[in-house]
């Protein structure tokens, strides 16, 4: 299949010379009618990745044939973006331009200015949203409530409708799913779907950061799986070419807030003075 897309790519590069409709990509390909089919759906694939756009006549071109750049939306906190291609230079966008793009978004700019070297341009597609959910800090309003992001990159606040609340408090930190997504001249919709707690907690500020940057929480069900079936008796293996001290009274020296145990000291009289035992755990065993 990899050498079918490279195929359409290096056509649609080398000898389509504006945009070419479906059937005459078919054509000029010399495609059989039994393999329209399966060539259609690469076509939908390379579309899908931004390989390929389809303009408002459903006639296909590459983007840089057509004064377009395909990339990632960069938002700043300032208001601003830039839309950064696979390869090639940035293309500035305007807080105005965004066309209810987010960041983080899969996009198609189109370029409309070019000065002193830089891109200046206008978002006129979004390929891929990057965003299903957002964790924020609720406020709330007379019948609705607001949610401001935690990323801060992400410049869109999120209007959640009175009975889609889930009972969160104003000030509080929330999690919410996106139903409808910015568009260019109004704000997106959402509902929340779990009220994580104040913003002074030290576990909900954990919370946020691992939701921010959509980190895993929880461990895979495999590697609980793997951690539960290690013996927690100490063979003689492993005490063998090690020293025993599992006879000395041992105190761990970390804070209380520490998130490992793994520093301790003993300590043993003797005729001449005392003996200071630094113990560390062998973590990575």
């Amino acid at each position: 299949m990899l050498d079918e897309r490279k195929r359409i790519l290096e056509f649609m590069k080398e000898q389509a010379y504006r945009p070419i409709a479906l059937d005459e990509l078919f054509a000029a390909l010399g495609l059989p009618e039994e393999k329209r089919g399966e060539f259609a759906a690469l076509v939908d694939e390379l579309l899908a990745d931004g390989f390929i756009i389809k303009t408002r006549r459903d006639r296909l071109g590459l983007a840089d044939k057509m004064n377009l750049v395909v990339g990632e939306l960069a938002c700043h906190p300032n208001g601003f973006g830039f839309v950064c291609p696979a390869e090639g230079d940035d293309v500035f966008i305007a807080p105005a331009r965004f066309s209810g793009a987010m960041h983080g978004d899969t996009v198609v700019a189109r370029i409309e200015l070019v000065k002193r070297g830089k891109k200046e341009g206008a978002i006129i597609r979004i390929l891929k949203r990057a965003h299903k959910n957002i964790v924020g800090r609720f406020e709330s309003a007379k019948g609705f409530g607001v949610v401001i992001p935690a990323n801060e990159r992400i410049l869109d606040r999120i209007i959640v409708p009175g009975e889609d609340s889930h009972g969160a408090k104003h000030g509080q930190i929330v999690f919410a799913e996106i139903v409808k997504w910015p568009v260019k001249d109004g704000a997106g919709i959402g509902r929340i779907t779990e009220v994580l707690g104040s913003p002074d907690n030290a576990d909900v500020e954990a919370e946020v950061i691992l939701r921010k940057y959509g980190l895993p929480s929880r461990f895979p069900g495999a590697v609980m799986d793997e951690a539960s079936a290690i013996s927690m008796t100490v063979g003689e293996s492993e005490i063998s070419g090690r020293v025993d001290l599992r006879d000395k009274k041992t105190v761990t020296i970390d804070g209380e807030t520490a998130k490992d145990f793994d520093d301790a000291v003993s300590i043993d009289a003797l005729p001449n003075g005392y003996l200071l035992r630094v113990s560390i755990a062998d973590v990575s065993h």
